[in-house]
């Protein structure tokens, strides 16, 4: 059917097409309201050339498009395909999680594909340098803070 018989430019948004390559992404707000981006990644080289225990540059994977539709409907996620101009709009004003064709995502989604800094956090997860909050990062007071801190008896620590 086409479009002048009424077919809506939404149609089609859980069909894909089997000889295409696919990636993966999920749109969603934080606590504070930000707009996040997420992506089932890959090793895309070390941070700043040098291996770091948990941290490495990560970029989108291609993925098996049946396996991760699999996955949704295990869970009762929704989801859409993302194959045309028309849900790519649809896309960024929903979120959610969305499979997007390889040449939509070169085209519209480019900044989505860089490699990015990711930390490792648990056994298996990583997660964007970018997302964490500078706190993250801080994981021991300065030596002059610890100097103000006072002790159990009500002393400053390292104070007479």
């Amino acid at each position: 059917m086409d479009r002048s018989q009424g077919e809506s430019p939404l149609s089609n948004l859980t069909e894909f097409l089997p000889e295409k390559k696919y990636y993966t992404f999920t749109r969603k707000a934080d606590a504070a309201g930000t707009i996040i981006t997420e992506s089932i990644t890959l090793f895309a080289g070390f941070s700043d050339g040098q291996y770091h225990r948990n941290r490495e540059l990560r970029a989108p994977s291609p993925i098996i498009p049946e396996r991760m539709l699999d996955i949704w409907k295990s869970v009762n996620q929704p989801y859409i395909v993302i194959s045309t101009m028309e849900h790519v709009y649809f896309y960024y004003r929903i979120g959610g999680n969305a499979l997007v064709e390889e040449s939509i995502a070169q085209q519209w989604f480019h900044e989505w594909l860089e490699p990015r800094e990711h930390v490792r956090v648990g056994y298996g997860g990583w997660i964007p340098i970018a997302a964490l909050p500078e706190r993250a990062f801080k994981h021991a007071p300065t030596p002059k803070l610890r100097m103000k801190v006072p002790d159990s008896t009500g002393l400053q620590v390292g104070g007479f």
